[in-house]
Formats: structure tokens, sequence, C-alpha cells
């Protein structure tokens, strides 16, 4: 079996290698006054759903027919270490299903015309990526908690941060 050390170890000087190491750094917004200032949630009771997107891609089913919240999620399993999670992008449905809009994302990830960072995110950690999803039936609920998730945690992906019309700071935060 080879490991990932050997695979750096061998390939430290190649110029490809090291640009596709480049490639795959993200940066993560991690400010726990965010994290520590919501209560509201508190309040809220989601029952969050999780399934692998490969699966659910072949299985739809797998996915509500409600609409809802959603995320995406990397989850780089490793075996025997502790979970280890990374949020990408948070959205919501709310004219669709949560089913509808996932196969949504499946069309975008293979368009030509699709956003870059979904098709990114799709195309280098396809394997690895979950997608979490909780019913919410109320749409005020739905943009009231999107708002609160995307403005906590800043995800990646995530293009439009409603937080950043008030802090300036955010605004391109990964550009």
């Amino acid at each position: 079996m080879i490991k990932y050390y050997d695979i750096i170890q061998n390939s430290r000087n190649t110029i490809d290698e090291k640009a596709l190491r480049r490639f795959h750094v993200r940066r993560f917004f991690l400010y726990p006054p965010f994290w520590e200032s919501v209560t509201s949630l508190n309040e809220t009771n989601l029952d969050w759903k999780c399934t692998k997107v490969v699966d659910a891609q072949n299985h739809p089913d797998l996915v509500s027919n409600s609409k809802g919240i959603y995320c995406f999620v990397v989850n780089p399993v490793v075996a025997n270490f502790i979970p280890t999670c990374y949020l990408f992008y948070v959205g919501r449905s709310k004219g669709q299903t949560l089913r509808r809009r996932f196969l949504d994302y499946m069309k975008e990830k293979d368009s030509p015309v699709g956003r870059e960072k979904i098709k990114d995110m799709f195309n280098m950690y396809y394997n690895h990526i979950y997608f979490y999803y909780t019913e919410i039936s109320d749409n005020q609920k739905i943009d009231e908690i999107e708002s609160l998730l995307i403005n906590t945690f800043v995800p990646y992906v995530n293009t439009h941060i409603p937080a950043a019309r008030i802090d300036r700071t955010l605004r391109n935060i990964y550009e």
C-alpha cells in the first residue's frame, strides 16, 4: 500500500506535485465569538440528517422531499482517527425540495457554466463530501437560519455572506 508520506517524499521536488498541494490549500474563518454568540438555535429543534453525496446521487430518495436547510461538508475519513470535517457550503431550499436542490447541484458539478467554487468542491472532494440537511417548513425560519449559519461559519464556497453588508472585512474573505 502506498502511503501519503511516501508520495510526498517521492514527489517533493516535482513542480506538478507542489502545484497540486498548493491547489488543495483552503482558508477557513474560525472565529469563536461568532460561534458563542449563536443562541437562537437553542429554541429551534433541528433534526439534521446526513448522506454521502456519492450515495445520494445514486439513490436520490436518500434526500428528503421537503424544504429546509442543507450543507456540504468535506469529511476526510481516516482509519483509526477522530472525525475531521470542513463545512464548505450552507444553502436553503424554499421554492423547491431538498432533493430537487441536491439534484440541481449534481447537474451543476458537470456543467460547463456552473459556479466555479461549486464545481471545484465537487471535482476535488467528490468522494469525501456529505450532504447534511434539516427539514423546515416555515420560509421565514429557513431564511433566518440560513443567514445565521452563513454568518456564523462563513463557509468557503458561499459567495454571499449576509454579515458582509455590516462588516466590510468579511466581504471577499476568501478571494
